[in-house]
């Protein structure tokens, strides 16, 4: 798929003993590509997997979330969040990890299993699966964001609800510096955080507001106010 907003989800309905299933990313198919992966063995695991650089290592990272049986990888820009749900409902999707891995503006998008025992082979079977945003890709080259030379800095936030943290996601890195506030439904500033030209994403830990609707403004010299609305849940 080619695009720089794309997410990938599908449901873990079995994997073989001593295996893995899960969601990929990688830049082609050849063996050493950049890549980003989440991975269940349907216990109370996830493994996260990147390659930052071609033919580079493997940097792996395991997280402890309940029935992790759902997962959802999604790229905004350079970055690939990973999530996960044990139920699939809209909105019930947990973050996981984040990582910024620069890649093409077409890469690979798939389902992946394996297993740890050398030698040998696993099996895992996926259901509900959706590939959303982007367009197909062709056997054209397709020009990546860098050559095209797009202006766009449309911001989003994600994941939206969100329990614990929400992240502010540029569409390309700030030409300019930024003040971003945040402000509750009485209009009071909660937090407030300076971004610098360059920076294409911050994280925020809001896991200890009170539930409820929050407004996020983003001020960027000789620009119209930007103002995103995002919902605290328990």
């Amino acid at each position: 798929m080619c695009g720089s907003n794309v997410t990938i989800t599908a449901k873990i309905e079995s994997v073989d003993p001593n295996g893995y299933g899960g969601l990929m990313i990688r830049e082609t198919n050849a063996a050493g590509a950049k890549q980003v992966a989440i991975f269940s063995n349907l216990s109370s695991v996830l493994r996260h997997e990147t390659r930052y650089t071609t033919n580079g290592f493997r940097q792996v990272n395991s997280f402890f979330k309940p029935s992790p049986t759902w997962l959802r990888l999604t790229r905004m820009g350079d970055w690939i969040f990973a999530y996960y749900s044990s139920t699939g409902f809209p909105g019930s999707f947990q973050y996981v990890h984040g990582v910024s891995v620069p890649m093409n503006s077409c890469v690979e998008y798939g389902l992946a299993s394996f297993t740890y025992l050398p030698g040998q082979q696993t099996t895992a079977v996926f259901s509900n699966v959706t590939i959303t945003g982007g367009t197909p890709s062709t056997t054209a080259e397709v020009p990546t964001i860098a050559e095209v030379g797009t202006s766009k800095q449309l911001p989003s936030l994600y994941p939206n609800p969100t329990r614990d943290i929400v992240n502010l996601v540029f569409e390309d890195r700030l030409n300019t510096e930024a003040t971003v506030l945040v402000r509750n439904q009485l209009g009071q500033i909660i937090e407030q955080r300076q971004l610098q030209a360059g920076d294409e994403y911050t994280e925020w830990n809001v896991s200890t507001l009170s539930e409820g609707v929050y407004l996020m403004e983003i001020r960027r010299d000789g620009q119209q106010l930007e103002v995103l609305r995002f919902v605290k849940t328990q």
